[in-house]
């Protein structure tokens, strides 16, 4: 990694600002989140035919006219509406969000906050590229499906040689990055090995982030992550952090249930999706507030949500949970 830039040290140092702007804005009432998941397309690049399908190089989404969408200016105001409030973590995701570069290009100008890009990497160009060497508050995080071993090099997936060429491009650009990872059943034990980290580390890869599996059927429960396998998948995570310290990794539950053991989701998270609406839970969404109505601040101290907030019960956060406040603590 770059010796200029430590993405460990730059994150400690915003969320230690964010920690007093956010105690402040606690004392005048307003309750203001760890960070904030901007979902800026529903669109994707990519068709499903079968598995993966083939590459789409459609450019930027066109939005129907019966939905008004949230464009590149509105989420200018709602990025500077979140620094100021002290919101330090802003994810990008979709969809593809590197369909929607217009958005990325104004988000490159808040220097105060880290943006992690979720991404397949399929449209990381050399424009994107040094569009990224630029601006290094933002961080692609390539997708793993649950399917995809990057210790193997016998698969012949698109997505799969696209991804391995995406990290040797970034990592000879000295380009920070990371990997988002969807843990099922069936590949936890894989995705957790040393093997696997080694490998990804090689790879120039510095951010793992590993998202609990959701069902989107009754007949995928059994890909699901019972209680013991996901007891088991945050010890192992706490100690391959001890052995991986070059290596921010942690996991985001994907449950409202998993939520409330996490110090991330405890202190606050909500969710703007493209049209403006506010989600004020990981699978939650009010439908009531809106970005295009109110401003972030009235949001935060909007009745409805801090009740929501008020009501969600708080549990003790459990032994060998990583949260992102201790992985970026350095």
């Amino acid at each position: 990694m770059e010796d200029e830039f430590r993405i460990a040290d730059y994150v400690s140092s915003l969320l230690g600002e964010s920690q007093l702007i956010r105690r402040e804005k606690q004392g005048q009432g307003i309750h203001v989140p760890m960070f904030l998941d901007a979902c800026i397309t529903n669109h994707g690049n990519l068709q499903s035919a079968g598995r993966y399908g083939h590459k789409s190089y459609q450019s930027e989404p066109a939005f129907p006219e019966e939905k008004r969408y949230l464009q590149a200016a509105d989420w200018d105001d709602v990025f500077f509406d979140a620094e100021r409030l002290g919101i330090r973590i802003v994810f990008l995701s979709g969809g593809e969000p590197l369909m929607r570069r217009c958005i990325l290009e104004k988000a490159a100008n808040h220097h105060r906050i880290f943006f992690p890009v979720v991404t397949n990497g399929s449209l990381l160009d050399a424009s994107y590229m040094d569009f990224l060497v630029k601006n290094r508050n933002l961080v692609p995080m390539l997708k793993i499906g649950p399917d995809m071993d990057v210790a193997q090099t016998a698969q012949h997936s698109f997505l799969y040689g696209r991804l391995m060429q995406c990290m040797e491009l970034l990592r000879m650009r000295r380009i920070v990055f990371g990997v988002s990872i969807c843990v099922t059943h069936y590949n936890y034990r894989r995705i957790l090995t040393k093997a696997y980290l080694n490998e990804l580390y090689r790879r120039g890869c510095s951010v793992v982030l590993y998202e609990e599996y959701v069902p989107e059927s009754p007949e995928k429960e059994g890909l699901g992550l019972s209680p013991v396998v996901r007891d088991y998948v945050e010890e192992t995570l706490e100690r391959m952090q001890n052995d991986f310290p070059e290596l921010l990794m942690t996991m985001l539950p994907r449950t409202e249930t998993e939520a409330n053991r996490s110090i991330l989701l405890r202190e606050g998270c909500f969710r703007i999706d493209p049209t403006g609406v506010v989600h004020t839970g990981p699978n939650r969404c009010d439908g009531t507030l809106n970005v295009f109505e109110l401003p972030l601040q009235e949001i935060l101290k909007d009745s409805l949500y801090q009740c929501f907030q008020a009501a969600r019960p708080v549990r003790p956060e459990m032994p060998g949970y990583v949260s992102y406040k201790n992985a970026f603590a350095g």
